[in-house]
């Protein structure tokens, strides 16, 4: 009884520690980024984003928006704007609006690293959005000529169970643009 007990107790161990299958995904042969098999491609979660995934039963979606380096700064000088016409003046924009955006909101700090050897930020919003708790992990990338956002978020209650794979989605983007 012993013998059945300790390899059902090792099974489930090893089915909790098995990785989480993943499928990578390429963009207009821009750039690929790897999401759990889990998720599902769709369209109707932001109309700017160039790749849209989720899993409504897991409550955990993702978005990237790739925006030309060039519009962004031509339009940054057009209207002599507060924000810097670069990647910093992008990062800002967003995180400003951000902000205004997420109730009772608590940003995390926000972290210079390298992906996919470009410059990158990183952080987490959590707070209140149409009265749902919700978790932000977002990922700021200054590729060649795109600045790309990765928004990962799920609802407070899932943090635990999605987290981890919100953070390995943002580290996996390829720019594949020569």
């Amino acid at each position: 009884m012993k013998t059945i007990l300790s390899f059902f107790l090792l099974s489930l161990l090893l089915i909790g520690c098995a990785k989480e299958e993943i499928q990578s995904i390429k963009i207009k042969n821009q750039y690929t980024i790897e999401v759990p098999n889990f998720m599902s491609q769709t369209a109707i979660l932001n109309r700017d984003a160039s790749l849209q995934v989720q899993n409504e039963a897991k409550e955990f979606f993702t978005v990237v928006i790739d925006e030309p380096q060039a519009e962004f700064n031509e339009m940054m000088l057009t209207l002599g704007n507060q924000y810097e016409s670069n990647f910093t003046g992008y990062t800002n924009l967003i995180t400003d609006n951000l902000k205004l955006m997420v109730e009772k909101n608590n940003f995390s700090e926000i972290k210079d690293v390298t992906i996919d050897d470009k410059k990158a930020k990183l952080f987490t919003i959590e707070g209140t959005v149409d009265s749902h708790e919700i978790i932000y992990h977002l990922g700021f990338i200054e590729g060649k000529k795109h600045y790309y956002q990765i928004v990962s978020w799920t609802s407070s209650k899932q943090k635990k169970a999605n987290f981890k794979n919100m953070e390995q989605i943002v580290h996996s983007f390829k720019e594949t643009v020569k």
